[in-house]
């Protein structure tokens, strides 16, 4: 049914007679020439959206370029792996599982993912880290154009060993006990 219904109006739109008797008043050419103005701006907007998103993507990358008037340098992404983790090792409160880089522009951004000891300041500790860690790229490498260092905590490890902590279920209510609450 829908699908005949749906033939019908396009074989009426592509008629010359139904495009003639609808410019005829004023009101329906104001009515299209607004349908189709809203359009322009959709499809503008849209065009628009996708330079954008073109132009100032953020794009992962395995190396970082340092340019130098003698020549740029490659640094990759294993030996800002290895030089952080010389930084870690002041931090023993901190544990990093894995480090990805980003490209936005001329600049990178360092996400680091990993885990904290239970007891711990996080925001004192990655406070304390961040200097470290730029200081040491920028030493080594000479790598100055890091932008930001994210920090992803997935995981509190426990005080005494390196195994997460467990966060069990509540117990069940016993049958006998009453959960009610009288005033």
């Amino acid at each position: 049914m829908f699908p005949i219904v749906l033939a019908s109006v396009f074989e009426k739109i592509g008629r010359k007679e139904f495009w003639l008797e609808l410019l005829k008043s004023d009101f329906n050419r104001g009515f299209l020439a607004a349908f189709v103005l809203i359009i322009a701006f959709f499809l503008a907007f849209l065009l628009l959206k996708i330079c954008f998103f073109i132009l100032f993507r953020v794009r992962s990358c395995h190396q970082i370029l340092v340019r130098r008037s003698d020549g740029d340098i490659l640094v990759d992404i294993d030996a800002v792996t290895h030089a952080a983790e010389r930084v870690f090792e002041a931090f023993p409160d901190l544990r990093i599982r894995r480090i990805r880089i980003f490209q936005d522009g001329g600049h990178y951004r360092i996400d680091l993912y990993g885990s904290v000891a239970h007891g711990c300041s996080c925001t004192e500790l990655i406070g304390a880290l961040k200097p470290a860690l730029l200081e040491t790229l920028k030493a080594t490498f000479g790598i100055g154009n890091v932008k930001t260092i994210r920090f992803f905590i997935e995981a509190l490890k426990g005080e005494s060993s390196g195994d997460p902590i467990r966060i069990s279920a509540p117990e069940p209510i016993e049958d006998g006990a009453s959960d009610d609450i009288s005033l």
